[in-house]
Formats: C-alpha cells, sequence, structure tokens
C-alpha cells in the first residue's frame, strides 16, 4: 500500500500521490510498454482520470502527452476544438502550415473548421501529426462521444495500421459506448488490436480507513475511530466520496463534514440516475427495488415490463457499475446511489 493522501477537488497527477493501486499501475506500464492500448474502467468517482493523469506524467520524458475531457462533446467539431486546445502552444506554432493544409485555420487561441473537409479526416490528420514523435493521448470518458461512433472507430484502425507512434488511453465509467471499443470481432475495425481494459475496483474497508487515516494526518485533523467508521458506514469506500468527506473533514467537526458531503455527493447520483430513469416510473420502481437487494422475478412481477425489457436494463446497469448480480439477486453497490434513489 502506498501513495500520499492529500484530500483535494484536482484530480492527482502523480503516481506518488495516487493511494493502494499498486499492482493496477504496475498492469498499466505493462500495458502501455508494449505499445498496446489500454482502457481504464471503474465507477463514477473511482479515480479514473487521477490514474489516467498520473501515468501520462510518467511517461512525458519519452512522449509527447496529451490530455482530452470528453465531457459534454457533442459533435465532431467540439472533439477537434478540444484536441486543439490541449495540444501544446509549441507543436501547434510547428505544424501550423500543416494545420491549414488540412483544413484548419488557426485564429488567435481558436480554430475553424474547412467546411468541404470531413471533420473525422481533420482528426485524424491532427493525430498523425501528433504522432510525428511518440505520443500518447487520454481520450477521458469516451463514453460521452455520442457522435459517429464508428467514423470514429474506422479512424482509429487507420491510426492503428499506418502509425506506430501513437498509444491512446480511453477511461470511462460506463461500457456503454466503451463497448463497442472493447468488442470487437471479426472484421471489425479494432479486431487484433482491442484496448487492453484495466478496471478501478472499490476499496475494501480497511483499506478506506487507511486513506482517511492517512488523508485527516496529513491536514492535522483529529483521527477518531469512531467517526471514521460512521463516514464509511454512510459513504462507503469509492475514492471520490471519501475525497468529499476528508477535504470537509479537514476544515469542520465530523457531523458537519459528513453531512455536507453526503448533501453534494447524493446531489450528483441523484442527477445521473436521473438520466438513465429519463422519467420512467418502471425503471425508478426497479432502482427503488434494487437498492438493497431485490430477486429477478420480484422485479419483474412488480414493474410489469417484458423479461427481455428487464434483462437490457439489468444489463445496462451492470456495464455500468451501477449493480451487481448475485445468484440472480440485483442490488446496488455504491452507498450513495442507493441514498440517490430513495
Amino acid at each position: 500500500m502506498w501513495g500520499k493522501v492529500i484530500f483535494t477537488e484536482k484530480p492527482r497527477d502523480n503516481v506518488e500521490n495516487i493511494f493502494d493501486r499498486t499492482s493496477e499501475i504496475s498492469m498499466i506500464k505493462k500495458v502501455l510498454d508494449t505499445g498496446d492500448w489500454l482502457a481504464i474502467l471503474g465507477p463514477r468517482m473511482i479515480g479514473k482520470t487521477s490514474m489516467a493523469k498520473a501515468i501520462l506524467n510518467e511517461y512525458k520524458n519519452d512522449y509527447n502527452t496529451l490530455y482530452i475531457d470528453l465531457t459534454g462533446i457533442k459533435n465532431s467539431g467540439d472533439a477537434i476544438n478540444k484536441i486543439f486546445n490541449n495540444m501544446p502552444k509549441n507543436l501547434i506554432d510547428r505544424f501550423k502550415d500543416d494545420f491549414e493544409i488540412r483544413g484548419i485555420n488557426i485564429m488567435g487561441n481558436s480554430i475553424k473548421l474547412n467546411k468541404k473537409i470531413n471533420n473525422t479526416d481533420v482528426m485524424e490528420s491532427l493525430f498523425n501529426l501528433l504522432s510525428r514523435k511518440k505520443t500518447m493521448i487520454v481520450l477521458d470518458e469516451f463514453q460521452e462521444l455520442s457522435f459517429g461512433i464508428n467514423h470514429f472507430i474506422n479512424m482509429l484502425h487507420n491510426i492503428m495500421m499506418e502509425n506506430k507512434n501513437i498509444v491512446f488511453i480511453f477511461t470511462g465509467s460506463s461500457i456503454g459506448l466503451m463497448k463497442t471499443l472493447l468488442e470487437q470481432k471479426g472484421k471489425n475495425p479494432l479486431a487484433g488490436r482491442n484496448p487492453v481494459k484495466v478496471v478501478l475496483e472499490p476499496w475494501d474497508r480497511q483499506t478506506a480507513v487507511d486513506y482517511l487515516k492517512s488523508g485527516l494526518i496529513n491536514c492535522n485533523a483529529n483521527i477518531n475511530e469512531t467517526e471514521i467508521n460512521e463516514a464509511i458506514n454512510e459513504i462507503g469506500t469509492i475514492t471520490g466520496w471519501l475525497n468529499f468527506y476528508g477535504r470537509r473533514r479537514c476544515i469542520y467537526n465530523h457531523n458537519d463534514a459528513l453531512n455536507e458531503s453526503l448533501d453534494e455527493a447524493v446531489k450528483v447520483a441523484r442527477y445521473e440516475l436521473n438520466n438513465i430513469i429519463n422519467k420512467s416510473a418502471w425503471k425508478r420502481k426497479a432502482l427503488k427495488m434494487m437498492a438493497f437487494g431485490s430477486g429477478y422475478n420480484e422485479i419483474l412481477s412488480k414493474t410489469k415490463v417484458s423479461t427481455s425489457t428487464l434483462a437490457n436494463f439489468l444489463h445496462r446497469l451492470e456495464k455500468l457499475y451501477l449493480i451487481k448480480n448475485d445468484n440472480r439477486t440485483y442490488y446496488i453497490v455504491d452507498n450513495i446511489y442507493r441514498k440517490a434513489i430513495k
């Protein structure tokens, strides 16, 4: 177990500050050192962005590194702007003429795309320019990429076949669109070079206790075993939720820190659940039943939907890391999501 704990709102950007993920970091390095592409998966708030940024920092001396947050991307033009805005200025200056040839006109700190050139081709050209030197690119929250996924996969295929200098790291809290990337078969574009999957799992209870203790020591807060146990009972063992509590406990007393942390975390979870439920009464009922565990037949009987409809919904929730199936008894894994669905 290692990694210095400092409670902060910002993602960690150094592996020395990643707590108790030694085996995952070792696996990731092995994958990247072989030149394979990587997918870092896990529930929301588990620390995927921190892991990705820390890994980029580890390889910055040997690679051009680029971090692109795909949150809120609506179309390929948005994606191109994100890529451009995250490129180091020295690369932009170096490739200015190449950009213009490829349909990108630089206008100060923004760009204008040539409407006569396909945006996916422009994006592919951008990545190929970057790969003139060994380049490692993180595409964070890949499931947000809701436009033209097939064109995007084709683009990745072309890069994979033509360019050995570029390595992609994908992160996602669902396998909705990640499934398209991870389960290529037969003649599909990425067959033979699917990203290697590394899943960040919630900690066990003792690791969560050690995490909180370590962080509280570093901010000179009082450590009380009863308070720590209550916090974990309420919040669970997902890194991000514990960090919510830790940041506040470094400033406030335990009760105020816990209450404020729970309020903030539940708001985040409720927003995501509402997007999944999408005003469907039967989905809300099913999730409430799964808050503390419910059998498949019971859920089917109460929701009155078809077996295929329910099966598809449960499968989606499993792929989102929201529920687990224990011998056809389904339950929500995360304490915060259980509170949010009440």
